[in-house]
């Protein structure tokens, strides 16, 4: 074992095994026999700045920084450009690797393929996970990917920009390529934003920050976003930062207001064309330059929406799921809504209301009026059952919290009922049932079921 001491230097001769302490060089000088050799990376002791080490091979200059205890590397021979060259692979823990423009970086994880700086240079981190999965982080710069790393995903310049994180699969796919931070909480753009802290209102959603400047945009995502919006609904649309709780607010011509929060992660598919996408729960989501945002529909001010709610019901709380479907509880009775996407100017006063179809209506203190619908609540759970019955069967959204299946060459309106019921005992095995006028589907998760009509088209 070779330990080069803090701030030293060595030269690698062979393949026995070094430890790398911070601010140390390690030279490879060009056609060294050390493919195979190990490089554990130590840190310094927490709260303490790491001090990169410097590993040159050949002509190449690698900045290398462990961001765990002991990382190891090692370095292995592969063919770059028709030569054979020394180029790192993380073999556990993380490391984040720099280098000059057009050279290599890394192995890709299970891959065994070369990462490649950009014609700027590059900088990345990689974490090795313990189910042999990888995460890949661009943190400068861009880089460029083996072409069969992305048969999983559509990135067509087998390019990673900076802000971007790929998951790599163990047989050295990309599965995913999302914004964000490795660990979430450096407020990057596709960073979940902290919400506020409310007495009975329980958000488990994680809204992504929209404000940054992603580089295959080349201007802010949110602006972007709102841009696109507009020009696929062919009007004029304006909109806010996102408040506290995430939400985007949209202005469209007659004064109406549309409430947009992002839900989920951001991710890049650059086989996806420009435009918007309704989703069968409703969702919108918006592409562009290969980046997609899903929304939900969302009131303004869920604590106000709460407040409101509690003027009927002092005990009452409300839930706001991970894709943004709301949960009120009242006692034991639990009702599943989602807003509506737009809402009107109202002169009623303030609260809960319902209106003459006996929906749920919110004004806010602004007098905004927006309808709070009854939606399914494991749509999933019902997608499996419908295709169970037909594999060509489809369910899409209609905007008020119905659902037109085509199921068998026939069309279908599925509407549900706010509140979730406890399944009966003698159909505790069923996926669905009739009961009366009405059909009832059981949630996957548990005891709960949902009532919906059901009327022909």
């Amino acid at each position: 074992m070779i330990e080069v001491p803090i701030g030293g230097a060595t030269t690698l001769t062979g393949a026995t095994p070094v430890t790398a302490t911070p601010g140390s060089t390690l030279v490879i000088p060009a056609g060294t026999p050390i493919s195979g050799t190990s490089i554990t990376l130590t840190s310094p002791a927490p709260g303490v700045t790491t001090i990169p080490v410097t590993i040159r091979i050949g002509t190449h200059t690698l900045t290398v920084t462990p961001g765990d205890v002991n990382t190891v590397a090692t370095v292995n021979n592969v063919m770059v450009n028709g030569v054979s060259t020394p180029v790192l692979e993380v073999s556990s823990g993380t490391l984040t690797v720099s280098a000059a423009p057009s050279e290599p970086l890394l192995i890709m994880a299970n891959n065994g393929g070369v990462i490649t700086a950009g014609n700027s240079g590059g900088a990345v981190t990689q974490s090795m996970n313990g189910d042999s999965t990888t995460t890949l982080s661009v943190t400068d710069g861009y880089v460029v990917l083996p072409a069969n790393a992305f048969a999983a995903v559509a990135i067509t310049d087998d390019k990673l920009y900076a802000g971007e994180i790929a998951q790599i699969s163990a047989d050295g796919t990309v599965t995913q390529v999302r914004f964000g931070s490795l660990n979430g909480a450096d407020g990057a753009l596709g960073d979940p934003i902290s919400l506020p802290v409310e007495p009975n209102l329980f958000a488990l959603v994680n809204p992504p920050r929209l404000d940054g400047s992603a580089t295959r945009l080349g201007n802010d995502l949110s602006t972007a976003i709102i841009s696109e919006a507009g020009h696929a609904l062919n009007m004029s649309i304006t909109g806010s930062v996102q408040n506290t709780w995430g939400i985007l607010t949209l202005a469209l011509p007659g004064a109406v207001q549309s409430y947009a929060l992002p839900v989920g992660e951001i991710i890049v598919d650059t086989g996806r064309a420009d435009g918007l996408t309704v989703t069968a729960r409703n969702q919108i989501q918006v592409a562009k330059n290969g980046i997609i945002t899903t929304f939900s529909p969302m009131v303004a001010d869920p604590g106000e929406l709460l407040r409101a709610a509690q003027a009927l019901s002092p005990l009452l709380s409300l839930q706001i799921l991970e894709d943004g479907l709301m949960h009120i509880r009242i006692g034991n009775a639990t009702y599943v809504m989602q807003p509506g996407w737009t809402t009107e100017q109202s002169g009623d006063p303030a609260g809960i209301s319902n209106n003459e179809r006996g929906e749920i209506v919110y004004t806010d203190a602004h007098g905004q009026q927006q309808i709070l619908y009854p939606v399914f609540d494991d749509l999933v759970y019902l997608t499996n059952v419908v295709e169970a019955l037909d594999s060509n069967a489809t369910l899409a959204a209609n905007n008020n919290g119905s659902l037109t299946m085509e199921l068998q060459g026939a069309t279908y309106t599925l509407t549900p009922d706010y509140v979730l019921s406890t399944v009966p005992a003698q159909h505790l095995t069923d996926a669905w049932w009739i009961d009366g006028d009405k059909m009832f589907i059981r949630n996957s998760g548990g005891t709960a079921a949902q009532g919906f009509s059901v009327s022909y088209r």
